[in-house]
C-alpha cells in the first residue's frame, strides 16, 4: 500500500529529466550535483542522462535520481537515444546544465516534434567568434534556441546577450544562480591544509583555480607572479587539471619561476585552500558566472580578477570587496597583488566584505530561481 501511494503521488509531480554530457570536474558539473541533491522531493521528481556515465562526480548522485547513459562518442552521436528515451518516458521538462547540450535538445525538440517543455542552459559569454567553431556554435545558437521553451543565464550580462544577439525573447529568458554556497562549504573551509605553502611559518599565498585551458589565461598570472617576485616574496597555487598543465609548468620555468608555483591537480574541497590563501585571483579572458570566484569569496578570501566578459564585475565592486583589472593585463594584475600584499588593512576590508556580496548563490535562494518560473 504505501508503494502504491508513493507511485500516486509522484504522477502529481513535475517530472525533470537532466542532461549533461558527463560529471566531470567543471563548475556545472558541481552545480548539477547541488540541484538534484537539494531539489524538493515534494515538487519534483528528478532522473539524469549523460552521453557517458563518467566523472568525479558520478558517485555524488543521489540515489532516488536514476541515471541513464546514452553511450554516445559525441553530442551529436545522442540525438536518436536521447530521441527516445523522451519518447518512451513521460517527462515533463527536459533540463540542460551543460551548454553544449543546447544544440542537440532543440535539434531533437524540433525534429523529432517533442512536446516536452525544454530548459536551456547558458553558462558562457554567446558572443564570442573568435574562432571558426565558436561562430559556427554562434550561428546554429541564433537559429536553434528559438525551439526552447526557458533559456536560463548564469549572469545578467549574459540574459541581455542572449535577448541581444541570439534574438530570443526577454521572456523567454531566466537569470538563475548556482546553488555554490552551502552548509558542507562551511564545514568543507575548516579541513586541514597539507601542503608546505600553507605551513605555520610561511609567505603569502596567491590561489587560484579552474581548467587548464587557454580561456583561464594561466599564463598572464605566471606573468603577473614573475613581475610581483621582483618586489615581494609570494607563492603560488592552482588548483585544477587540464591539457595545458605540461606548457605551464614549463612556461614557469622559463620565467625562472618554478620554485614559487605549485599546480595541487584537482580536489573535491578546494574550500580548505580558499578559506587560507592570502589572496584568490582569477585571471580568464571568458567566463559565465566564475563559480570559484563566489565560492572563495564564501569562504571570505580577498579577490582580484580580470574585468572579463561575463559575471565578476556583478559581484566584485572595485576597491569595496576586491579589485577588478583588465583581462590580459598582468602588469595590472601584478601591482594590484602588490598593493593588496603591503596594505593589511585593505585585505582585510575585501575578505570581511566578500561572503555578504555572494549571498544571491546560498542554497535556498539560489534553488528557487532555478525552479520557481518552471
Amino acid at each position: 500500500m504505501p508503494e502504491k501511494q508513493a507511485a500516486e503521488q509522484n504522477k502529481l509531480k513535475t517530472k525533470i529529466l537532466f542532461v549533461r554530457t558527463t560529471l566531470g570536474q567543471g563548475g556545472a558539473d558541481r552545480v548539477t550535483i547541488q540541484l538534484l541533491k537539494h531539489l524538493n522531493r515534494d515538487r519534483f521528481t528528478a532522473e539524469l542522462t549523460l552521453m557517458r556515465t563518467e566523472g568525479v562526480f558520478l558517485g555524488d548522485v543521489p540515489q532516488d535520481v536514476p541515471v541513464h547513459s546514452l553511450n554516445a562518442r559525441s553530442l551529436w552521436f545522442t540525438l536518436r537515444p536521447l530521441a527516445k528515451l523522451l519518447r518512451e518516458n513521460n517527462y515533463d521538462v527536459i533540463y540542460s546544465t551543460c551548454t553544449g547540450s543546447n544544440i542537440p535538445l532543440c535539434l531533437i525538440k524540433s525534429l523529432f516534434r517533442i512536446q516536452t517543455s525544454l530548459v536551456i542552459s547558458e553558462r558562457s559569454a554567446v558572443n564570442r567568434t573568435d574562432s571558426p567553431k565558436q561562430w559556427l556554435l554562434f550561428r546554429l545558437k541564433k537559429s536553434l534556441y528559438r525551439h526552447a521553451t526557458w533559456v536560463t543565464a548564469v549572469s545578467a550580462a549574459i540574459a541581455q546577450q542572449i535577448a541581444a544577439q541570439l534574438n530570443v525573447p526577454e521572456e523567454q529568458i531566466v537569470v538563475v544562480h548556482n546553488p555554490l554556497i552551502d552548509d558542507a562549504l562551511r564545514d568543507s573551509k575548516h579541513e586541514s591544509v597539507e601542503h608546505p605553502f600553507f605551513s605555520k611559518d610561511r609567505i603569502p599565498v596567491i590561489l587560484a583555480a579552474g581548467r587548464l585551458v587557454g580561456v583561464k589565461n594561466f599564463k598572464m598570472l605566471l606573468k603577473a607572479l614573475k613581475s610581483v617576485l621582483n618586489q615581494i616574496r609570494v607563492n603560488l597555487c592552482i588548483l585544477g587539471e587540464g591539457p595545458l598543465l605540461n606548457d605551464l609548468i614549463r612556461y614557469a620555468e622559463e620565467l625562472g619561476i618554478s620554485d614559487h608555483v605549485s599546480f595541487l591537480g584537482f580536489d573535491k574541497n578546494p574550500y580548505k585552500f580558499m578559506s587560507r590563501c592570502d589572496i584568490f585571483v582569477l585571471s580568464s579572458n571568458f567566463e559565465g558566472m566564475p563559480g570559484v570566484l563566489v565560492q572563495a569569496m564564501a569562504c571570505g578570501a580577498a579577490i582580484i580578477s580580470t574585468d572579463c566578459p561575463t559575471g565578476p564585475n556583478e559581484i566584485v565592486t572595485h576597491g569595496e570587496n576586491g579589485f577588478l583589472v583588465p583581462t590580459n593585463d598582468s602588469e595590472a594584475m601584478a601591482r594590484r597583488i602588490i598593493q593588496l600584499l603591503q596594505n593589511t588593512n585593505l585585505r582585510r576590508q575585501f575578505q570581511m566584505h566578500a561572503p555578504a556580496s555572494v549571498k544571491r548563490f546560498e542554497k535556498e535562494q539560489a534553488m528557487r530561481s532555478y525552479f520557481n518560473f518552471l
